[in-house]
């Protein structure tokens, strides 16, 4: 999930069989993005939130 937040803009989840979009998230941290970046309050609430849609999709 960090490796998603760090180098996607959008990350979209999907439901097990039949695969569906359960959540499609923007990643709107600004880029360049740094090693330093992934200590920041936004980068752990969007990898806390697309942990939340994997575990409900």
């Amino acid at each position: 999930i960090p490796e998603a937040v760090f180098l996607a803009d959008r990350v979209v989840v999907l439901t097990a069989r039949p695969g569906r979009v359960a959540a499609s998230i923007a990643v709107g941290l600004a880029r360049p993005r740094t090693v330093a970046s992934r200590a920041s309050a936004d980068f752990g609430a969007l990898a806390l939130r697309i942990h939340e849609a994997l575990t409900r999709g």
